[in-house]
C-alpha cells in the first residue's frame, strides 16, 4: 500500500512504477473530488473530496482501477498478479478531512490486502 500525491511525476518512467504499481503516469490532477469504482472492493459507495490532488494515472495489467479523480483518470489502482498486491494511492491519507472515511478506506484496504 503507498500513498503519494507526486509519485508518477517522479519516478512515472520507471520499471518500479510500471512493473510493480502497475500505472502509467497521466498528468497532475486538478480535482479535489474522488469517485469510488462501481463493484471494487475498495472503492464502491465512496464519493469524497480531498484536501490536496495528486496524479492521475492509469493503470496496466493486471491492476484495475478503484477510485478516479472526477472528471478525470483514476487516482486509486490495486493490483494481485499472484506473487503480490499492490494499491496505489495517488493523494495522501491525511488528504482525505474526515476521519470516518479514512478508517473505512482504510478496512477495505486491508481487507483486499489479506
Amino acid at each position: 500500500m503507498i500513498f503519494s500525491n507526486t509519485m508518477g511525476r517522479d519516478i512515472g518512467d520507471t520499471d518500479l512504477y510500471k512493473n510493480f504499481l502497475f500505472a502509467d503516469f497521466m498528468r497532475e490532477s486538478q480535482s479535489l473530488t474522488i469517485e469510488g469504482a462501481f463493484k471494487d472492493p475498495i472503492g464502491q459507495g465512496f464519493l469524497f473530496n480531498i484536501l490536496e490532488p495528486g496524479d492521475e494515472i492509469k493503470p496496466r495489467s493486471p491492476a484495475t482501477e478503484s477510485f478516479r479523480y472526477s472528471g478525470g483518470e483514476s487516482a486509486v489502482i490495486k493490483a494481485d498478479n499472484g506473487l503480490f498486491k499492490t494499491v496505489y494511492f495517488t493523494f495522501g491519507l491525511e488528504d482525505i478531512p474526515d476521519e470516518a472515511t479514512r478508517n473505512s478506506l482504510m478496512n477495505r484496504t486491508l481487507q483486499f490486502l489479506g
